[in-house]
């Protein structure tokens, strides 16, 4: 079972999969903004950048993002991504990207959390019919509680880690409720200039993903 440290020791992608619950107890499977944080994660590592998409049409992404350090980072969850990344060789339209390694970002998350002890699979993984239950409640009510937290008061947050926490949910399943989605992709300084395009541009393909239509 894990303990309240593990907070700290998380991907930002395995905090966004928790806060992602259906009802009581439970939690739905979900590709979009895991891989949407785990990009961002790599971004802030240094791991991948993007560069301006400059075809004629767009499609929503006006970056394309590349691997620019391969080398693997020893985190399951933020390989998952790399790897294909650095494999592929070359830029990937921000939104076709995501696309693409979703699964292989919800897996790994997936995998994660059940091996922390944290959640429990239900069903068949990944079947509408399943999903994931909670089996330590008290992490996840720390984190709800951080996550409260940080929102309450995003003046006060120095570490743009914990601010990919919250933009990556501002602009998935929170880009539904009212006026939220009117919102701009960043709405604080929470992360170094060099990084900031690439950061907003994953954000921006993820909002679309979950808006259109």
């Amino acid at each position: 079972m894990a303990s309240s440290s593990s907070l700290a020791e998380m991907a930002v992608a395995e905090k966004v999969q928790l806060m992602l619950g259906t009802r009581k107890g439970r939690l739905e499977f979900e590709g979009t903004m895991t891989v949407s944080a785990t990009l961002i994660e790599l971004a802030l590592l240094g791991r991948i950048s993007s560069i301006p998409n400059r075809a004629l049409f767009a499609g929503g992404s006006p970056r394309k993002i590349l691997a620019v350090d391969s080398t693997p980072t020893g985190d399951a969850v933020l390989d998952a991504v790399l790897i294909p990344m650095s494999e592929r060789g070359k830029p990937w339209v921000t939104h076709r990207c995501m696309f693409a390694l979703a699964g292989n970002a919800s897996r790994a998350v997936h995998a994660r959390l059940e091996s922390r002890g944290l959640v429990q699979t239900i069903g068949t993984y990944p079947s509408l019919s399943g999903y994931l239950e909670i089996t330590d409640h008290v992490v996840f009510d720390e984190l709800r509680a951080e996550l409260g937290r940080v929102r309450s008061t995003p003046e006060q947050v120095s570490d743009p880690r914990t601010g990919a926490f919250i933009d990556v949910l501002r602009n998935g399943v929170d880009s539904h409720s009212g006026e939220q989605g009117l919102h701009p992709y960043l709405r604080w300084e929470w992360y170094p200039a060099g990084v900031r395009a690439t950061v907003q541009a994953i954000l921006q393909a993820e909002r679309i993903q979950f808006t259109a239509g």
